[in-house]
């Protein structure tokens, strides 16, 4: 067999697995079998950019997973010299109703500390039909100089029926260096 058939061979067989099981579990084996990777940037001052990521790259502290969520993967953003920056994501499995982790998000983000603004009503229905989002969580935390946003997809599968859960954290536009 020719590395051309066999490389279709594997896409398909990919392909069958997340329609059967979910896309999250897809990627969960994925990121295991690709490992952690790593991105470099030259910025336009000089100074290099390095994105990591993968299923172990170490989370900030202040960050909550579910309990009960299987890890995907997490990137972080380190700056020049390897000063991490608070840029990054975390991915999450989970078979949980999206209103319970939207509210499980909303509260522990507060807990720590945060302003969870209050859900967009006008966007929701856009948000639904155009990317699979059934849920949504964004909140601030100036001291910590982080913005959050958590995406709860649509669940994905005919067998398993897994949802995505995303994380992204940048830094806060009004954070003091």
């Amino acid at each position: 067999m020719g590395r051309g058939l066999f490389g279709l061979v594997v896409v398909a067989i990919g392909i069958l697995i997340a329609f059967l099981v979910g896309n999250p579990y897809f990627g969960w084996v994925i990121a295991r079998v690709m490992g952690e990777q790593t991105v470099w940037f030259q910025n336009a001052d000089g100074s290099r950019t390095t994105q990591v990521s993968g299923p172990n790259v170490p989370l900030p502290e202040w960050v909550p997973v579910m309990p009960e969520a299987l890890r995907i993967k997490s990137g972080r953003v380190l700056e020049d010299q390897g000063r991490p920056s608070k840029s990054g994501d975390l991915e999450l499995l989970s078979h949980d109703e999206a209103p319970a982790i939207v509210a499980w998000y909303a509260k522990e983000l507060a807990a720590r500390g945060f302003t969870v603004a209050p859900p967009r009503p006008d966007a929701a229905d856009l948000l639904r039909f155009t990317s699979a989002v059934e849920g949504e969580v964004m909140a601030a935390n100036p001291a910590l100089g982080v913005d959050v946003r958590v995406l709860v997809r649509s669940r994905q599968g005919l067998l398993l029926r897994p949802r995505l859960v995303e994380l992204h954290w940048l830094d806060h536009p009004r954070a003091k260096p």
